[in-house]
């Protein structure tokens, strides 16, 4: 059924705006049509009573559970990529569970700022977790440089940096010797990855890098598996 995401449920509700005229115009859905409201904590089934041309009358006929997020919030931090690959990034990181997306602008980032357009990313991110069931929506903040990102970065009780110079920490053998944090941060560079004054910096953060193999992956690709492998090693994606 199609969903919807609320701050909270209620035995009668209403949609308006753009959710209100995606069901009834783009979904043409109609009276006695069910759909889906989802808090954060419950699924809600409702069935649409009335649609008028400025909203949507809803009842509550039961709720469930939503089991889809995730225990631990783990973030992205991903240096803004070039093309359409921001997109690709999250609405592949939103069905993997992430919480937190943070787009960085490392020193090796191309146009800035520029190709980070937070509106487009916000809107993917919605239609993924409807896609794949979240009970939440994840939160996509502004870009910020890579400074403030160590900043924020270097509070985590868990931080995950795959890096292609690193030789010797494999990231499995990582994470199964970190514990279980509650907040997990991920942090991928951008095409040229990290420069050396970068790298240093998160050295002296206290930051350790991991390798994620033998072969260099893009940084696309680097994102979704480092936060597949993370989700995998804490076990959420068990039943």
């Amino acid at each position: 059924m199609r969903k919807f995401f609320v701050d909270n449920l209620t035995e009668k509700a209403v949609l308006t705006g753009a959710e209100h005229k995606h069901l009834s115009v783009v979904c043409r859905a109609k009276k006695g049509d069910r759909i889906v409201l989802c808090d954060g904590y419950y699924d809600g089934n409702y069935e649409i009573t009335d649609i008028k041309k400025d909203c949507t009358r809803l009842l509550l006929t039961d709720k469930t559970a939503n089991r889809s997020e995730t225990t631990a919030d783990v973030d992205l931090y991903f240096c803004s990529l070039k093309g359409d690959k921001n997109d690709f990034i999250v609405q592949k990181c939103t069905e993997l569970g992430v919480k937190n997306f943070y787009p960085v602008i490392s020193e090796y980032v191309q146009n800035g700022a520029k190709n980070v357009n937070t509106e487009r990313l916000k809107r993917i991110a919605e239609e993924a977790a409807k896609q794949c069931g979240r009970g939440a929506l994840p939160k996509i903040h502004s870009a910020e440089s890579f400074d403030g990102a160590v900043g924020k970065i270097k509070e985590y009780p868990l931080v995950v940096f795959p890096y292609e110079s690193e030789k010797n920490l494999d990231i499995r053998s990582f994470l199964q010797g970190a514990g279980k944090a509650d907040k997990i941060a991920v942090l991928v560079g951008c095409e040229g990855g990290f420069s050396k004054s970068e790298v240093d910096m998160l050295k002296d953060a206290g930051i350790a890098s991991v390798t994620l193999g033998n072969r260099i992956l893009r940084a696309e690709t680097a994102c979704i598996v480092t936060a597949a492998v993370v989700m995998y090693e804490r076990g959420e994606m068990n039943v």
